[in-house]
């Protein structure tokens, strides 16, 4: 158990009942954007990959009744903004032998009715690849071409953690300013309550007069209320003072008969013992009537 159990003042409250949403709403934009970005990226990367492919397509010719392709490349750099995409591609006949490219790319999931997305893991590369088939007249006679194109995702992960780092730092950033104007309103929102604290500090301990109630109008309940209370407690002084007078009034009268009647015994018998027992008798009568 704790030595020290103290509650959270309003201040701590309001920062926590802000800060906490703020931080809920912060994490779930971050989130979103990731989400929202990543897709948008890869269809940005989808769309130059089916680009790429359609100029692979474009580069292939005949020569003495075979298909050649006018480039030959293992892996080159080509779609990631800074270079860091590979691109690894495959040519080849449907259900015929290969034109180029890298044999061991995978073949595509699916039938290629139209252009095909998918994802693929080649030479240890986590690759994108789009596949498409298109009619090629070869002489006289028609075939069908499969083109695939491949590239690596490092483009596409630097890119999106580039975009969230900056997305975030400016995040923390804006958080940052927003608490500092959270403080300084909720200092500002406070100051009434200082106010009153001050007000009461100042006063002394006799000053029981209500307190202005020039305030906002969520304060004015409180005030209301103090003013009330120290009502209630002038009222109960009030009724001990009254109190007091009327029994010390009451106390007064027969002591100061007792006191007389004294003084009247003293003059009126002479026997010693009966004069020290008056005088004993006035004594007490003088220090009652001063305690009254």
């Amino acid at each position: 158990m704790p030595l020290f159990k103290r509650p959270f003042s309003i201040r701590a409250r309001l920062l926590i009942w802000i800060g906490l949403p703020f931080t809920g709403l912060a994490l779930l934009a971050l989130g979103s954007s990731y989400l929202l970005l990543t897709r948008q990226i890869n269809e940005t990367f989808d769309d130059l990959l089916y680009n790429a492919a359609q100029r692979l397509e474009r580069r292939i010719y005949t020569a003495g009744g075979e298909l050649h392709i006018n480039m030959h490349y293992f892996s080159i750099s080509t779609l990631g903004s800074r270079g860091e995409g590979k691109i690894f591609y495959r040519i080849r006949e449907v259900d015929g032998p290969m034109i180029a490219g890298f044999p061991g790319l995978g073949d595509p999931p699916g039938p290629l009715d139209e252009p095909l997305f998918y994802d693929v893991d080649y030479a240890g590369n986590a690759l994108r690849a789009v596949a498409l088939t298109f009619p090629y007249q070869r002489g006289r006679t028609q075939t069908t071409l499969e083109v695939i194109v491949a590239e690596s995702k490092e483009a596409r992960y630097t890119l999106a953690n580039d975009f969230m780092l900056t997305l975030s730092s400016l995040m923390a950033v804006t958080g940052l300013l927003a608490m500092t104007l959270a403080l300084f309103a909720i200092h500002r929102g406070l100051a009434p309550l200082n106010a009153i604290r001050q007000a009461l500090r100042r006063r002394s301990p006799n000053d029981l007069r209500p307190l202005e109630e020039n305030a906002p109008k969520e304060i004015q309940p409180l005030i209301a209320s103090i003013n009330q209370l120290m009502q209630r407690m002038r009222r109960s002084i009030e009724s001990t003072q009254q109190l007091n007078a009327d029994v010390s009034h009451q106390l007064r009268t027969p002591i100061s008969e007792l006191r007389a009647l004294t003084e009247l015994s003293l003059k009126a018998t002479r026997e010693p013992d009966t004069r020290a027992n008056l005088v004993a008798m006035q004594r007490t009568a003088e220090h009652a009537s001063h305690t009254v």
